[in-house]
């Protein structure tokens, strides 16, 4: 990653854009949720005066000091006590403030024994780093000129509760209190109580629940630690100091980007993107032996500055920030965000991630975004200058696991070759015949993957797995790289849109206009227009357009299954009294002709029989009702007379259809059939699409 931001960290001081940049050490709180809530202690000579619990809202802007070992004041608390006995976990589940008497009172009481301590080494160890090295550490900084009064009053109350014991015996103190008042009672046992789970195989991992400490000083002056003020004002000493150690008098060491520094023992700083997760620019776990392929590790192996770590930290913060959401970032799926900027920015605010994924209106489509986002891009262009200036960067960021995050994809690009990428993806998408009943669009990069996961069942409806083999960023590859392999995409789409054909064969004839229809129809309707468009795409991409595949056996064996469907949904109208099978003859045996078109077509042969011998003799009927026209009859045996007559010319009695040419088979079953000449008859020239 850092490669992909250090040009707009460039960019960013270029244009003097001034971004809200955090000391390294100095990162925000987790996110609070009703499931992990955020408690505040207020301290008062070593006291615990109150507890409360803090709004999620505020808890956006707040920040911690330190590492994943310790930080303040924030902290991770272990709750004190364990319980794992059978009748207690009972107890505990099921009280409420009404039955919160003094008896169970004291029966809680009882529960808090050195037998149930839940304060292991561990905890204690984080305790100490938390509350004794980070306050040194932060002291040590911001000392002299560049001291801060508020955190020397905050560090001056936390002080006195440094040890351990003191702090256990105020904080047990303190959450007895409450319940005696029956005041915040669900955070009170939270802290007091961790109930094990049922689980025999293993102990369960020590809770952790997010705690502020606060000072009544601080909140008397306006000013407590758990506000954005106290943040920004720290955070500025903490920047003033990071100044100051930036340029050290004696720097021995250059960086990768030629900065002159003096080494430093930390880890590569955070970002917490309004995305969802957060970003380590770098790391190299050094635990891991074969990370020393080359003879170092961490930050030696890619020596960067803090200078620049600084730099690339507020460049991401910036660009990754809930403000330019859907300028610079949008998300391609949960863990998955899609950054993209140019090298030289525009004055104006413009969206460079719209061509790329539908906004919620539905109304917009690939075409409009792609020209708006090409124009912005020219705004960018300045004449006679570098042609880096004209560049624009794209890099996808991946969380693949609690502690690493991947760039998945990273390409430079810019305004004429996106302009024909965007021109060439759209010619893809429109690689198709006329199409009945359905309207098919050009797709938004977005859509593909979640097109390719699909499997489809008889009924219409589509398999739901959580594993998902096409990842959600693929077809952002698909539009910048042409080069792409797409051999597995395009078999994909085959097998998942098999049993398609038979749902949506009988559902264009099972319409009832009285009636509004279904929205989970509407959208699987809406569906198969995307599944053609990606069809149209793929083949486009290997090289075979429309103008030739609809000359082709695939395709006219398609168009005979659709006609086959017309005649005998016709023929139950008329005979049936428009009583339809479940299946129609044609689309019926689609999966059947995927895999063995020949064998199939004896089948369909066999089949049509009855109803084109009926078709001949109703043709002359010479009946005007609608839905029952006689003249349908006439004009189903001249498409099948001059269908036959091409896939003759075509013929192959060996033939096996590869995935390109089942692509083509789903594709000339959807297709309007071609125009006809017009005649002195009643029907329509060509067939009328919805």
């Amino acid at each position: 990653m850092i490669n992909e931001l250090y040009p707009l960290s460039v960019t960013m001081k270029k244009h003097n854009i001034i971004a809200p940049s955090y000391h390294r050490k100095y990162k925000p709180i987790p996110k609070i949720t009703p499931k992990a809530p955020c408690v505040q202690f207020i301290l008062s000579s070593g006291k615990i005066t109150q507890i409360r619990s803090i709004p999620s809202e505020l808890g956006k802007g707040l920040r911690k000091y330190g590492t994943n070992n310790g930080t303040f004041p924030f902290m991770n608390l272990t709750p004190l006590y364990r319980i794992s006995d059978p009748e207690s976990k009972k107890i505990l589940k099921r009280l409420k403030a009404e039955n919160l008497t003094q008896e169970m009172i004291a029966e809680l009481r009882s529960w808090c024994v050195p037998d149930w301590d839940n304060w292991g080494k561990p905890f204690l160890d984080k305790y100490r780093i938390s509350m004794v090295n980070m306050p040194k550490e932060i002291q040590g900084k911001l000392s002299g000129e560049n001291q801060f009064e508020l955190i020397e009053n905050l560090i001056a109350e936390t002080n006195l509760i440094s040890d351990p014991t003191v702090f256990r015996a105020a904080l047990e103190s303190a959450l007895f209190d409450r319940l005696e008042q029956k005041v915040d009672i669900d955070i009170a046992l939270k802290i007091l109580f961790q109930i094990e789970s049922d689980k025999k195989s293993k102990k369960d991992p020590p809770a952790n629940l997010s705690v502020a400490f606060d000072s009544e000083r601080l909140i008397e002056a306006g000013i407590p630690a758990v506000s954005d003020q106290f943040v920004k004002a720290f955070n500025q000493k903490l920047m003033q100091s990071e100044t100051a150690e930036r340029h050290p008098p004696k720097a021995d060491s250059v960086d990768a980007f030629g900065i002159k520094y003096n080494p430093i023992k930390e880890k590569m700083p955070s970002v917490k993107l309004a995305g969802g997760f957060e970003a380590k620019l770098r790391t190299m776990f050094n635990a891991h032996h074969c990370q020393y392929r080359y003879g170092k590790i961490e930050d030696q192996s890619y020596p960067i500055s803090p200078e620049l770590r600084t730099d690339l930290q507020t460049a991401l913060n910036w660009i990754g920030s809930a403000d330019h959401f859907e300028e610079t970032w949008v998300k391609l799926g949960e863990k998955i965000i899609l950054f993209v900027y140019p090298h030289t920015l525009p004055k104006i605010k413009v969206s460079f991630t719209k061509m790329f994924k539908s906004a919620l209106d539905e109304q917009a489509s690939f075409e409009t975004e792609a020209e708006r986002f090409i124009t912005n891009l020219k705004q960018t262009h300045v004449p006679g200058a570098d042609s880096n200036a004209d560049r624009i960067q794209f890099f996808i960021l991946r969380k693949i696991d609690r502690a690493r995050t991947k760039i998945v994809y990273s390409k430079v690009s810019n305004a004429p070759e996106m302009e024909k990428l965007s021109e060439a993806w759209t010619l893809g998408c429109q690689n198709l015949p006329q199409i009945a009943r359905l309207r098919p669009r050009t797709l938004f990069p977005a859509r593909v993957p979640s097109i390719l996961n699909r499997v489809w069942k008889l009924d219409g409806t589509i398999v739901t797995d959580k594993f998902r083999p096409v990842p959600e960023y693929h077809g952002v590859e698909l539009l910048l790289d042409t080069g792409i392999p797409t051999d597995q995409d395009l078999h994909m789409a085959v097998q998942g849109s098999i049993n398609l054909i038979p749902y949506i064969g009988i559902r264009f004839f099972k319409k009832n206009d009285n009636a509004k229809k279904p929205a989970d129809e509407d959208k699987s309707i809406y569906k198969v227009s995307d599944q053609l468009s990606l069809f149209g795409l793929l083949l486009y991409r290997i090289g075979i357009r429309k103008e030739n595949y609809m000359e082709d056996f695939p395709y006219l064996y398609g168009q005979l299954l659709k006609i086959s469907d017309e005649l005998h949904a016709l023929y139950c109208r008329v005979v049936r009294n428009g009583d339809l099978p479940p299946q129609l003859a044609g689309s019926g045996i689609y999966p059947s002709a995927v895999e063995t078109p020949i064998r199939t077509l004896n089948v369909l042969a066999q089949r049509m029989n009855p109803y084109i011998t009926w078709a001949k003799t109703y043709q002359y009927k010479n009946v005007t009702a609608e839905g029952s026209e006689s003249w349908k009859a006439k004009w189903l045996i001249s498409l099948y007379e001059k269908n036959m007559t091409k896939l003759y010319t075509v013929w192959n009695p060996e033939t096996r259809f590869n995935d390109a040419e089942k692509a083509q088979l789903f594709i000339g079953f959807l297709a309007a059939f071609p125009k006809r000449e017009s005649t002195t008859d009643s029907e329509p020239a060509e067939e009328v699409t919805e």
